[in-house]
């Protein structure tokens, strides 16, 4: 069932929520430091060694004591038995108290003594305190037996006693009078040991818990201190300071990869920043020049009255100029796309051969217009969007036919590496290209100084769209020149996914 009122709620938070987001106010909130977790963790794993420590030494100082306990009273049972056999009638027992009073006593704990017949009709009792026959009777063991257990009872809620019954015999015969023997033994002392011992232990698991947080806090704070100069130097790195990287020797080998990581963000980053300032300024020098072209001729044109045919030569040229534009625009448009992963591929199973020739045939007429001839050879099939590939094969080779001499011969050679895999590699003999601009060839406006001359067609962007198709292709472009002899490009198509 859904209530008005809650989906209100929500509708009223997710508008909130989006307005802060899109104000960019939305704060992160930090969680708990790395030093405050530490030392929480360290703190915790001491409290609970202390504590198990702790419980495992009462436990045996627990054992230790009911131990000493038992023993006393069972070497007292002995000295009873002894006396018994010493004694012949009932009478005897009245001297029991004033003969055995100190022989009943062990430093400032009494052992209280209770004598029975079979019945657990009371005989002889030390004190008050001792429990009574029937009691005895029903924890007693045979006369035969040492007792190895002992047993605690309470009299009341402020007294409790360690009791141990037995079996003797009055007289020197074995088959003497059956007298049932009780000696108990206060565990006052005892439970005070171990009241006092436990507020000590629990005392011991406090304090040093308290010190374990402290200690783990400074060991936090003096092991995480690279992290705060990390910190530190990250904070001076800005927009115009890309340049700058983590000092790598204070990084600590936990954050080495870290910090490895974040030195190759600020690398590609400064790198990223470059590119888009030379772009801009390519951009700027590549639009200023076609844009002056066109103001002075309109301002040439207007300096005084033209014939008909004066002002139809400078719109002709006012159109070529518009016809370049238009084209830069376009393709900085296709590249800003792709570096944006937002063009759509429509792969299909395509013959390479067939691709290359039907771009061949397009450029036929300027290819013998040059004196040129192009020879295509191999066999492969690869999976590519058709018009991508065609545009970046037409980029290539009409980049081949205006750098190869007349009479020249342009080589397209198609290779079958792998399942829908293979390589495409144009040939074309020619100036080459220096080394020193190998590197950026396939950079966006870039064109090497010699080829800056007037008359020459051209925007820089066309290997630059062939680079990006390869990249969107998953495969990649290579160059490779020899000064004076042949330009060789190489493109790569992986095998289909």
């Amino acid at each position: 069932m859904q209530w008005p009122v809650w989906n209100w709620l929500k509708a009223q938070f997710a508008h909130r929520v989006a307005e802060r987001a899109q104000q960019g106010i939305m704060k992160i909130r930090p969680s708990i430091s790395i030093t405050k977790r530490l030392s929480g963790l360290f703190a915790l794993m001491t409290f609970l060694l202390l504590t198990t420590i702790g419980c495992s030494l009462y436990l045996a100082l627990v054992h230790k004591l009911e131990m000493r306990d038992q023993t006393e009273l069972l070497r007292r049972v002995r000295v009873v038995r002894e006396y018994l056999h010493n004694l012949k009638t009932d009478n005897d027992l009245q001297d029991m108290n004033r003969r055995w009073e100190n022989a009943l006593t062990s430093g400032r704990r009494t052992v209280h003594l209770v004598l029975a017949d079979e019945t657990g009709k009371i005989l002889f009792q030390s004190t008050k305190v001792c429990p009574d026959g029937p009691t005895l009777l029903k924890r007693v063991v045979q006369e035969s037996i040492t007792p190895n257990s002992s047993w605690i009872w309470s009299p009341n809620d402020d007294q409790s006693l360690r009791l141990v019954a037995v079996w003797g015999r009055m007289g020197p015969e074995d088959d003497g009078r059956r007298i049932l023997i009780g000696l108990a033994l206060s565990t006052e002392e005892t439970q005070q040991i171990l009241q006092e011992s436990a507020l000590l232990l629990l005392l011991m698991v406090v304090m040093g818990t308290v010190v374990a947080a402290g200690l783990g806090y400074w060991v936090a704070r003096r092991g995480l201190a690279p992290v705060a100069s990390i910190t530190l130097a990250a904070q001076k790195i800005t927009a115009n300071h890309l340049n700058r990287r983590l000092p790598a020797r204070e990084v600590p080998k936990e954050f080495y990869e870290l910090g490895k990581a974040f030195n190759g963000m600020l690398a590609r980053l400064d790198e990223a920043f470059q590119k888009q300032s030379d772009l801009s300024s390519d951009l700027a020098h590549e639009l200023r020049t076609p844009i002056n072209s066109l103001m002075l001729q309109a301002q040439v044109a207007l300096s005084q009255v033209r014939t008909a045919d004066e002002y139809q030569e400078v719109l002709d040229c006012a159109v070529e100029e518009y016809q370049n534009l238009s084209r830069m625009i376009e393709e900085m448009l296709f590249l800003a796309r792709a570096d944006n992963a937002e063009a759509v591929l429509q792969k299909e199973t395509l013959d390479l051969r067939a691709e290359a020739e039907c771009v061949n045939e397009f450029y036929q007429v300027l290819v013998e217009d040059r004196g040129l001839s192009v020879e295509v050879a191999g066999q492969a099939v690869i999976e590519a969007d058709k018009g991508l590939l065609r545009r970046a094969l037409g980029n290539l080779v009409a980049n081949a036919i205006q750098h190869t001499p007349a009479g020249g011969s342009i080589q397209i050679k198609i290779t079958q590496t792998g399942e829908k895999a293979a390589t495409l590699t144009i040939v074309n003999p020619g100036e080459g290209i220096a080394e020193e601009h190998l590197p950026r060839i396939f950079d966006r406006f870039y064109r090497i100084d010699k080829i800056r001359t007037p008359g020459q067609c051209g925007t820089g962007l066309g290997l630059a769209i062939v680079r990006s198709i390869m990249h969107l292709h998953g495969g990649d472009i290579q160059v490779s020149s020899i000064p004076g002899e042949e330009t060789q490009f190489v493109l790569t198509f992986p095998a289909a996914t």
